[in-house]
């Protein structure tokens, strides 16, 4: 994704449990979105007044004047309470359902389309969960994913509003578990509201309306990222997963243009990164024990970082990181968490050459030169607009990047 690309549409936590083969749809789906996941409170407040209920009963709770701020609170019994602005602390209930007078219900300071169901978080806090349709889900998710774009980069804006809507269907009821069927975050696609829509992607979601890209009659797993850095990765060098024969290594050389790609017009096509020898052994001291279970003491002085395994995209497939006292193997798209340049930010791709510098001074640093951000599965963001820009319709780009699918408008 252009703005958070280890999200997991860039990421693909769950199992997806959408419809079978065969499945198209009567109607729009409705889509429970967890918005507030697990929160100390929860914020409530609206450009006009809100309906508060009992979300069992339907019995009335509250009704919250405009530029009010309520607040939802979990309190010992795991029963939720309704507070006022005025100190005012409703009895407890089970779960609220807080409908809008105007077109959006706030959430922490995110306004949304639709209505909020609040509920006990699944272990503590509270969580709030947006039920609305999926095409008004999508103008919130598009220009959060895509970036607000001219109007010469449509095309690429369509195939996002595609792939975007395929891997929600994918994955409708893989989390019911929770409550809901995705997060509002980078935990599937990040959702930012009503705030965040543009002109040009609320048309792209408009004119692509229930269109939906599948293999075999079902929706197909969208993964998409920001830049592949000139090829795409095939899903099982990636995650542990089965292979998809639409989520394999595609190029995005630029066909009779001697050393370009489509998406070289990323400010992430080519990177570099260092890190001096206690700096790194800080990070892996930090990263590793998430990864391996090695206790962060016994972790030992680092001795040397290595690639023992590619992809066929040219990527690391296996790291081994060689210290006093072990060597730890990791692989596939965790190296990008455990090569962190920053806390909590990965390594931007797993394509990349790792050289030594100084070694043997005790200035040792090692240096990663790499392209292309993100896990690199599935479409390619910054390759799509270039293809755009390039003439390609959002069917050409979506068909180059997941081979073999149909497009299909399942409503």
């Amino acid at each position: 994704m252009l703005g958070a690309p280890w999200a997991a549409a860039c990421g693909g936590a769950a199992v997806p449990g959408g419809p079978k083969p065969g499945g198209r749809l009567a109607a729009e789906p409705v889509l429970r979105v967890g918005v507030a996941v697990g929160a100390d409170t929860v914020r409530l407040s609206s450009e006009g007044w809100l309906r508060i209920a009992d979300g069992d009963a339907g019995s009335l709770i509250a009704v919250s004047d405009s530029g009010e701020i309520w607040r939802v609170v979990r309190d010992r019994s795991g029963r939720l309470r309704v507070l006022r602005p005025d100190g005012w602390v409703s009895q407890p209930h089970r779960r609220l359902l807080v409908e809008p007078f105007s077109r959006a219900v706030g959430v922490n300071g995110v306004s949304y389309r639709g209505t909020v169901v609040v509920i006990p978080g699944r272990r503590s806090g509270v969580t709030a969960i947006n039920t609305v349709g999926l095409e008004d889900y999508l103008l919130g998710v598009v220009p959060a994913e895509i970036g607000d774009r001219p109007p010469s980069d449509l095309e690429a804006v369509e195939a996002q509003a595609v792939a975007a809507r395929t891997y929600t269907i994918a994955y409708v009821g893989a989390r019911d578990s929770l409550g809901f069927d995705v997060f509002g975050d980078v935990g599937d696609q990040v959702y930012a509201g009503l705030a965040s829509e543009r002109a040009l992607t609320t048309r792209a979601v408009q004119e692509t309306r229930g269109v939906v890209a599948t293999y075999g009659g079902r929706p197909i797993d969208a993964y998409y990222h920001s830049t592949c850095g000139g090829a795409t990765s095939a899903i099982q060098d990636v995650w542990p997963r089965p292979g998809r024969p639409y989520l394999v290594s595609v190029s995005d050389a630029i066909p009779g243009a001697e050393g370009r790609f489509y998406c070289d017009i990323s400010p992430h096509f080519r990177w570099e990164e260092r890190w001096r020898i206690a700096q790194l052994r800080e990070v892996l001291a930090r990263t590793l024990p998430l990864r391996t279970g090695i206790a962060p003491a016994r972790l030992g002085a680092i001795a040397d970082v290595r690639v023992t395994e590619r992809s066929k995209s040219g990527r690391a497939r296996r790291l081994e990181i060689e210290t006093a006292r072990a060597t730890h193997t990791v692989r596939g798209d965790d190296i990008r968490w455990v090569l962190e340049p920053q806390p909590g930010r990965p390594l931007r791709s797993t394509f990349f050459v790792a050289t030594w510098a100084n070694r043997g001074t005790g200035e040792d640093e090692l240096r990663v030169q790499g392209g292309g951000w993100g896990h690199g599965v599935g479409m390619c963001q910054w390759g799509a607009i270039g293809r755009a820009r390039a003439g390609k319709s959002y069917e050409e780009i979506l068909k180059a990047y997941y081979p073999g699918i149909e497009l299909e408008r399942w409503y």
